[in-house]
């Protein structure tokens, strides 16, 4: 069990273990969304968080031919960081396959684990992040 007590110390699991997930989606033009305007009162909020991300690891410099838009949200005063990001996924959600299989039997699934030793793993630091 590890513990994060800072957006600094936030990990992430390791491409070894848990490779890139490709989303299967049908065939489409590449979309370049306007930006969002950032409110000047958070604006240096917003830029201090993209460093930190980016000095922790946990944004990349990208050549993309998408570009999706990106707002912020002020987060209560106090709290680190102070302001969440969202990114505009709806372009995405638009052209994804939807997968149509049906949800496991949670009994039957349950019962799966019958004689096993289970581990669980909780994000209560960053929630959505």
């Amino acid at each position: 069990m590890a513990f994060a007590w800072s957006y600094s110390e936030k990990g992430y699991f390791s491409r070894d273990y848990y490779p890139d997930y490709e989303i299967p989606v049908i065939e489409h033009i590449p979309w370049q969304s306007r930006p969002i305007p950032i409110p000047k009162a958070i604006e240096a909020d917003v830029i201090a968080t993209i460093r930190d991300n980016e000095a922790a690891g946990h944004f990349e410099p990208t050549t993309s031919s998408y570009r999706s838009s990106l707002f912020a949200v002020a987060k209560k005063t106090g709290s680190v960081p102070p302001v969440r990001l969202v990114i505009d996924m709806q372009p995405l959600n638009a052209v994804t396959i939807r997968d149509s299989s049906l949800v496991p039997n949670l009994n039957e699934f349950a019962e799966s684990f019958l004689s096993h030793s289970m581990y669980g793993l909780f994000n209560l630091y960053s929630g959505f992040d």
